[in-house]
């Protein structure tokens, strides 16, 4: 790539072209403001328009704002290092000036907070707090409703907060020609390959898309539920408990989207099955509550297989009734128990220990990664997807575990186009027949007290609080929230906190820059959710685009993608806690 940039004034003035440079690095982040390095010669010409607070456009609509400067002088003459935030980060100049009581969609709220802070601000100094040249795009739809309250809190972590808890990228694109600063946001669409509503987006070592890849799990600072406390005194503060989900088991609305109908089970006549995403390891846990209705050909509860290290994770019902096991490398084992197609079993692998209600069976232990995904209903058996062992049967609920962390935690339910599926309470996504034939609905599930809720336990419960007594439900005196809002409120802080203290599954891939299978930008976008292979690894993934890092530099141009959540800087931890 080839960059002729432009240089900016605050004011949007032309100021010339930077036509040499060394190399440059661009970071851009779903949920942050993003960040670039650039180092280039140094002359008269270029000192004179490189300048903090001056903004550089780079290429597209990315540019980004001067903020450190270094110079250095060297026997290949002198040089410049520049640093500083893509555009977004102007929106960290201005703060939510006093009490803010908002509600509506994710985006929405967005929209309002930027255009309310800095383009045309209703408080404070309305002239001075104006960002000269800075407007919106077409907000898009986005029928998503929250409810947020917030004092005085830094406009940009405010945006981060909203669009990492929801899953809505956020940034500042700029128009060299106007010259103008336009704000967006859009709510991150499923791009998977599970999915059939848009053209899926898959990399994949074995297409040469992805070069290289590193892959990250961190639970040390992870969090599934939170308890948060608002005003009050002692025992008599208004509390409400927030699981991952982003649910409160005091609020069973929140358990299924809006519209969602929770079903007792979904059935398959032999021609369904579930491509979970979830590739098992030797420490995986699998857990399914269903019945296999036939057995006249052998068929998997759950299974899947990789050819190219010969390692097997299933449970199958043969032509007897009876139950075969098989983990990593070891060969066949049977249950002693057979199979009563008329009665519902608890089929559970954890780790080298299958169990069948409480008949059990042990494997040798080993360490292995399958490199592909666990179907349900039906067995995987190559990295094309091909699958077979088809059951005809009954499932009540699946929960996936990697180590004591769970993963997935499905239920059956129908979506709002009246699919019978499987909703994953963890990410919040619905599975549905990966054939074209879709489940049979079991019967909608009425009695509140089988309304399922996920609330970890045990081992896998791990617990932080929120202290919210900075919210309250008469902080606007004209419109005081009723008990339901501030409920609302709360849950809102509480779905804050846990998507900071994340489980840190960070995928960074390598991809191939020329002639690529996918164009970022064109075929998806960040916020998105997509399929990321790698063979090499043993590790498929489905996850959210959060960034995107491009090198430019004599040695080529590379790209790398961030897939998950990512660690957070020490800086960006210590804003959170400040706040």
């Amino acid at each position: 790539m080839n960059l002729k940039m432009e240089v900016f004034s605050p004011d949007l003035e032309l100021l010339g072209i930077l036509e040499t440079y060394t190399s440059f690095l661009v970071s851009e982040w779903a949920f942050q403001a993003g960040e670039f390095t650039l180092d280039c010669p140094l002359t008269e010409s270029v000192k004179s328009i490189l300048k903090p607070d001056n903004i550089i456009w780079f290429y597209d609509s990315t540019a980004g704002i001067i903020e450190s400067l270094i110079t250095s002088a060297g026997k290949n003459g002198m040089s410049i290092t520049l640093r500083g935030s893509l555009l977004a980060g102007v929106l960290g100049r201005r703060i939510l000036w006093g009490l803010y009581n908002i509600s509506g969609s994710p985006t929405k709220i967005m929209y309002d907070v930027v255009t309310d802070c800095a383009i045309t601000p209703t408080r404070g100094d309305i002239t001075a707090r104006k960002i000269s040249g800075l407007t919106t795009n077409e907000q898009p739809t986005d029928s998503r409703s929250i409810r947020k309250q917030s004092t005085g809190e830094n406009l940009l972590d405010f945006l981060s907060d909203v669009g990492q808890s929801n899953t809505t990228a956020f940034g500042v694109d700029f128009d060299p020609v106007t010259p103008s600063m336009i704000f967006w946001a859009r709510p991150g669409i499923d791009r998977t390959i599970e999915q059939s509503v848009v053209d899926p987006v898959f990399y994949s070592t074995e297409l040469d898309d992805v070069l290289s890849s590193e892959y990250i799990y961190d639970s040390s600072q992870y969090s599934n539920l939170t308890l948060v406390a608002g005003e009050g005194e002692g025992n008599d503060r208004t509390m409400v408990v927030v699981t991952k989900d982003g649910s409160s088991p005091t609020s069973p609305s929140h358990k299924l989207p809006e519209g969602y109908i929770q079903l007792e089970y979904i059935e398959s006549n032999g021609s369904q099955y579930i491509n979970t995403g979830f590739s098992p390891t030797s420490f995986s846990k699998i857990e399914v509550d269903a019945i296999a209705l036939s057995h006249t050909t052998a068929c998997d509860i759950f299974g899947t297989r990789d050819a190219a290290n010969g390692t097997f994770l299933f449970i199958s019902v043969n032509t007897a009734g009876r139950c075969i096991g098989r983990w990593g490398t070891s060969v066949n084992a049977n249950f002693s128990t057979k199979i009563d197609a008329t009665e519902r079993h608890i089929f559970v692998c954890d780790q080298n220990t299958f169990k069948i209600d409480d008949n059990s069976i042990e494997f040798n232990k080993e360490t292995f990664s399958m490199g592909n995904p666990l179907y349900l209903f039906a067995r995987c058996v190559n990295a094309n997807g091909v699958s077979s062992n088809y059951v005809t049967g009954r499932l009540y609920y699946a929960k996936l575990y990697e180590g004591n962390t769970i993963c997935r935690n499905f239920i059956p339910c129908l979506n709002t186009n009246n699919i019978a599926g499987l909703y994953d309470l963890v990410n919040g996504n619905f599975y549905m027949s990966v054939e074209d034939e879709q489940f049979i609905a079991g019967p909608e599930i009425t009695d509140k007290k089988q309304i399922h809720e996920f609330e970890p336990s045990n081992f896998s419960r791990r617990e932080c609080f929120v202290d919210a007594r900075d919210l309250q439900k008469d902080a606007d005196t004209e419109n005081p929230m009723t008990d339901e809002q501030y409920q609302a409120v709360l849950q809102d802080r509480g779905r804050e906190k846990l998507a900071i203290a994340q489980l840190i599954q960070s995928f960074e891939a390598t991809v191939r820059t020329q002639n690529p299978t996918y164009e970022y930008g064109k075929d998806f976008f960040l916020g998105d959710t997509i399929t990321v292979k790698d063979e090499r690894l043993g590790i498929s993934v489905n996850g959210v685009v959060e960034g995107v890092e491009r090198s430019i530099s004599a040695n080529g141009e590379d790209m790398v993608f961030t897939f998950g959540y990512s660690a957070p800087t020490i800086t960006e931890k210590l804003r959170k806690e400040l706040r």
